[in-house]
């Protein structure tokens, strides 16, 4: 059996303990990393007003893109100049085509087709704000990487979004998943706000993708996660059982109590604790 099992999310984990109940002493996030190189702030490329950026990488259902083009339909009738580029293309069985020409936003919805990093970076840098509508996501690259160029978001609640966009108001607005109308009232609200407030909450983003989801970062955790472990099996190799205390990253541990109980996971994307010191075997 595995000593651990690595998720990148505490919605994730969440999952696997209740759909294949994997005990949650087993379970450790380690969040993914942004490219923090070509996803980063572009003060070059000027940022319009009323355009909003999404990606589909894939059209499914899950992508919540029925809400969103809903959602535009109804933002259309205040703001005629609102456009939505979208990162992707749309699939022939989807039925988004159809869905576009029904809610007559053809002209507001330009797709980018398949297009490298770089080019999605630029879109976002270019954009008001990026709009993530899915149902559920087990991490949120799309988030993240918005945040990264200093874009504020607009969210649903779905899966592990909460965890890489933080509390609503701060890095963007979290909305309800599935709910066209409350996805309106967020977008609207961004849309709404000074540009001062969209730019703090740009930059807010960034520095919460930097200090929480860089692949630096994730490394971290990984080797925290296998100094836990080797800890334990060399403990075990004594008498009783090591139990690893949750302390600050910067805390080096070189003592651990031996009172028979379990290892408490970290919760969330937020750091787990301790970075362990394992003994040498000299």
């Amino acid at each position: 059996m595995l000593d651990r099992i690595l998720t990148v999310s505490q919605a994730s984990a969440d999952d696997l303990e209740r759909d294949y109940g994997i005990e949650r002493n087993r379970l450790r996030v380690v969040g993914n990393g942004i490219n923090l190189e070509t996803f980063t702030p572009r003060p070059d490329i000027k940022r319009r007003e009323n355009q909003l950026v999404t990606t589909l990488s894939a059209d499914s259902p899950l992508k919540g893109f029925p809400f969103l083009l809903e959602a535009i339909a109804a933002l259309r009738k205040e703001r005629p100049s609102l456009s939505l580029t979208v990162i992707g293309q749309a699939r022939a069985y989807s039925g988004t085509t159809k869905r576009i020409r029904r809610l007559g936003v053809g002209d507001a919805v330009h797709f980018t087709g398949r297009v490298p990093a770089e080019e999605i970076a630029r879109r976002y840098a270019e954009s008001t704000a990026a709009v993530v509508a899915s149902l559920y996501e087990g991490f949120g690259f799309p988030a993240g990487e918005a945040m990264a160029c200093e874009v504020p978001v607009v969210s649903t609640r779905a899966g592990a979004l909460p965890e890489v966009v933080g509390e609503s108001g701060f890095c963007g607005i979290l909305v309800k998943p599935g709910c066209s109308a409350d996805l309106t009232r967020g977008i609207r609200q961004m849309l709404d706000a000074s540009p001062e407030v969209r730019t703090r909450m740009g930059k807010a983003g960034r520095a919460r993708v930097e200090k929480h989801f860089t692949w630096r970062r994730a490394a971290e955790r990984t080797v925290d996660n296998y100094r836990e472990v080797i800890a334990e099996r060399i403990a075990k190799l004594g008498t009783g059982r090591l139990v690893v205390t949750s302390l600050p990253r910067s805390t080096r541990v070189t003592a651990a109590r031996r009172n028979g109980t379990r290892v408490r996971p970290g919760r969330g994307l937020e750091p787990a604790g301790a970075a362990l010191r394992v003994p040498s075997p000299r």
